[in-house]
């Protein structure tokens, strides 16, 4: 967690993660009298005594290094060496706000036996529990907001009924991959994708306009450092790049609405976020031109499966 003393958008995730049969949250925060990491484990106590969330826990594995029983000299092996990391010098990543691989280790240890003590529990009664193992059903509304009540209501928290919400990204790796944004692209790409650097990307966009899928900046470098040390690097952070001649990329997403449902109760919101610059406010939705953003909806397209379902109205919206 890195939201300081917030704990407004950690409860608008516990809120969302709700969309998931049976969620098990596992929160590996700050230490444990830090002012936020309180404010959080607050929040997560509230969801667990209401019912929810109960098999869920929060690690921390700091406050094992402040027990006053052990003094720096005297530290066991699993409590040393916290800022050394594992990968060799110039690897992207060593700074001093990141944990070193025996912190690592230690975190993990404290997740799995968490896990472990749940294991205990059904080995313990496995013939009881199996007569009445049942999957729960979703339940059908959460307890009031207690902290995100104020923000907008596209974070789930404005009433009781649970949120929902779509995601496609551009950043890899995905667990399914049929909500990569480029699957709700129709129009505005540049005809010419390949590039070696940022700089030549912006060339051809200026040149043959539309817009460019490649990685930011500072992910292109930290891949290529990644590379030359023999790392290897999974993630991906590749975002769609345009300047002022690409025009509009444009966007179809497929809406389901109820019908009997008041126009009010069906609204949507759409929300586009913008790739890490690493600060650079002179670029993204930040940058110095405005982002122009057109919306139109009408009757959801061919290209989309016609599902059975006389209760609903399929709609496209177009970003």
């Amino acid at each position: 967690m890195n939201e300081r003393k917030q704990s407004d958008l950690f409860e608008a995730f516990l809120r969302h993660a709700h969309s998931h049969a049976s969620p098990v949250v596992v929160v590996s925060d700050g230490a444990s009298n830090n002012a936020g990491t309180k404010n959080r484990r607050k929040v997560l106590d509230y969801y667990v005594e209401n019912g929810f969330l109960v098999d869920s826990f929060a690690v921390d594995a700091q406050s094992y290094r402040q027990d006053p029983k052990f003094a720096v000299a005297s530290y066991p092996p699993g409590l040393k060496d916290w800022a050394e990391f594992g990968a060799p010098e110039g690897s992207p990543g060593r700074v001093s706000w990141h944990p070193g691989y025996q912190y690592h280790r230690f975190t993990a240890w404290l997740i799995v036996m968490g896990l472990l003590e749940g294991l205990e529990l059904f080995l313990e009664n496995r013939e009881e529990m199996m007569e009445t193992v049942d999957v729960l059903p979703l339940p059908q509304q959460l307890p009031k907001p207690t902290e995100c009540s104020t923000l907008p209501a596209f974070f789930g928290c404005s009433s009781t009924f649970i949120p929902s919400h779509t995601c496609w990204s551009s950043y890899q790796p995905q667990v399914d991959s049929t909500k990569d944004l480029s699957s709700v692209i129709v129009g505005g790409l540049s005809p010419v994708q390949e590039s070696e650097s940022e700089k030549d990307s912006l060339e051809l966009l200026k040149k043959n306009g539309g817009w460019k899928r490649a990685r930011n900046p500072k992910e292109s470098q930290a891949s290529k450092k990644s590379n030359l040390l023999d790392l290897g690097y999974k993630d991906a952070k590749t975002v769609y790049m345009g300047v002022v001649a690409s025009g509009l990329l444009e966007l179809e997403l497929e809406l389901e609405l109820e019908l009997e449902l008041a126009d009010d109760d069906n609204d949507v919101t759409v929300v586009i976020c913008e790739g890490s610059e690493g600060g650079n406010q002179k670029s993204g939705l930040n940058g110095v031109r405005p982002c122009k953003l057109e919306v139109s909806a009408g009757p959801s397209s061919n290209r989309f499966a016609q599902k059975d379902a006389p209760d609903r109205t399929r709609h496209r919206v177009q970003v």
